[in-house]
């Protein structure tokens, strides 16, 4: 398997264009999210809790999505949750009421959502070592482009052909996950094409071509995968085949998979997906309790931004212009900080708590933006570091708990954000309609997300706690 080389860049490219079509699409309610308003004329709590839904089942499939992968393939469950993504837009153009889109945005495009996000995060941490934070950057900065235009054209989409044919166009744009699900190569492949090289080549040096049919009918058999651990086995298949140099070669080559296949396998084996023993570490229990928190703050701005637009005496494209802002932005931070965080100048962690609390700072200050350029300085700022922590946690993961614990630890850590996102937006909805003004929501996230970045300075107490408990377990030995 290539690590930071190769094939490892493709399923970069696969796992951004799932992030364009998928986050970028989840980010961009907020322009649907006006339109529902004035179709159904129903209140900001009711559709802001559609949006909660679809949220809710994206992070919380996590561990699901995450175990299903490691069963099936991370290509089959990004592939069929494309399906299901389409699926779900192309039904709520025919809804009559804002209640059937609890079902068919939110259950159906929600549960395509939570299958395809969680498995391709996970399959590009494998294939990076020295690279990891870069590509991990690089993979989710695709939320960005998606949100820059996404808004754009769902705007332009609405006024060309109504919003249910705008949702109808989405739902096929949203198949394009399926396409970006073929780029993530099964890990299997590459152990049968260094096993077919190796035969081939030992076979053609100095024994007969019949020893090549031999092995590669033995491949064939076997569906590539399964060893070849018995000598006495390969002469029964081919009577010509009786030369014990031959046999013993072509078992070690057969029995000894490549060193990445050898790596990736460890890692799997000694990470089972739902590994309960990660609730018992106090490290991890600060970021899982840190990004919940902040979760109730962080999705919430998209809902909210091209409503205020309007508030504060916007037109419609303005406001989705301000998300595809935040978008453009949210894509060059997370680049950015990947990068950044490869040099090592300062410890991830920090880099995580900095950008989260910087957001909300920011959340804080954006009932005193008025107008069109003070709103869209403030968007492009934003955007620059509330990404830059959503991209940081999946590196901040591996450099506390180590590679073999990501799956299992995104997995809890993805559905302990269900928490926020299942909570915040029935929130902000209900302080918008108790006030009829966005002012208090921007308060209420700013302040939440500012206490999800102070938890994090818990983490050295944590680590003390586990450094005396380790102690503490050598001295009763």
């Amino acid at each position: 398997m290539p690590i930071d080389t190769g094939w490892a860049w493709m399923t970069v490219v696969g796992c951004f264009g799932m992030h364009i079509l998928a986050v970028g699409g989840i980010k961009s309610f907020g322009v649907l999210f006006v339109e529902f308003e004035h179709r159904f004329a129903t209140t900001s709590r009711a559709l802001a809790s559609v949006q909660a839904v679809t949220t809710t089942f994206m992070m919380g499939m996590c561990p699901v999505s995450n175990a299903l992968s490691t069963k099936f393939g991370c290509r089959r469950i990004v592939f069929i949750g494309g399906i299901f993504m389409g699926l779900g837009f192309v039904l709520s153009s025919f809804v009559p009421s804002y209640q059937w889109l609890y079902l068919t945005y939110g259950v159906i495009s929600g549960f395509g959502f939570g299958l395809s996000y969680a498995p391709c995060i996970v399959f590009v941490g494998h294939h990076f070592k020295k690279y990891r934070a870069l590509a991990n950057g690089l993979s989710v900065s695709g939320s960005g482009v998606g949100t820059f235009l996404f808004p754009i054209c769902i705007n332009k989409f609405v006024v060309w052909y109504g919003l249910g044919g705008a949702l109808l166009l989405l739902g096929g744009i949203m198949l394009n996950c399926c396409v970006c699900a073929m780029l993530f190569r099964p890990i299997s492949s590459y152990k049968d094409r260094k096993i077919s090289k190796k035969v081939l080549k030992s076979a053609s040096g100095n024994h007969p071509n019949e020893a090549k049919d031999v092995l590669l009918e033995k491949l064939e058999q076997n569906g590539s995968r399964n060893n070849i651990h018995n000598a006495e086995e390969m002469s029964e298949l081919n009577g010509t085949v009786k030369n014990n140099a031959l046999t013993s070669d072509a078992t070690k080559i057969l029995s000894k998979p490549d060193e990445g296949q050898q790596l990736l396998d460890s890692k799997t084996k000694a990470s089972p997906i739902f590994d309960w023993k990660l609730l018992t570490n106090p490290v991890f229990l600060v970021f899982l309790t840190s990004t919940a928190i902040a979760n109730f703050a962080y999705p919430n701005i998209f809902i909210m931004v091209p409503s205020y637009g309007e508030e504060i005496g916007l037109d419609k494209a303005a406001g989705a212009l301000m998300v595809s802002i935040i978008g453009i932005s949210d894509l060059v931070g997370r680049i950015f900080f990947g990068w950044f965080s490869d040099l090592r100048l300062v410890p991830r962690k920090y880099e995580f708590m900095f950008t989260m609390g910087i957001s909300g700072v920011l959340s804080l200050i954006l009932p005193f933006v008025k107008g069109y350029e003070a709103l869209m300085a403030y968007c492009s700022t934003y955007g620059f570091f509330a990404g830059a922590y959503i991209a940081l946690i999946a590196v901040v993961l591996v450099d506390t708990l180590g590679i073999e614990k990501l799956s299992g630890a995104f997995g809890f850590v993805g559905f302990g954000m269900t928490i926020g996102l299942l909570g915040g937006p029935p929130i902000v909805g209900s302080l918008r309609d108790d006030t009829g003004s966005w002012d208090n929501s921007f308060i209420f996230a700013a302040v939440i997300a500012i206490v999800g970045a102070m938890i994090i300075l818990l983490e050295p107490l944590a680590q003390r706690y586990i450094n005396k408990r380790s102690i503490k377990k050598e001295n009763e030995i």
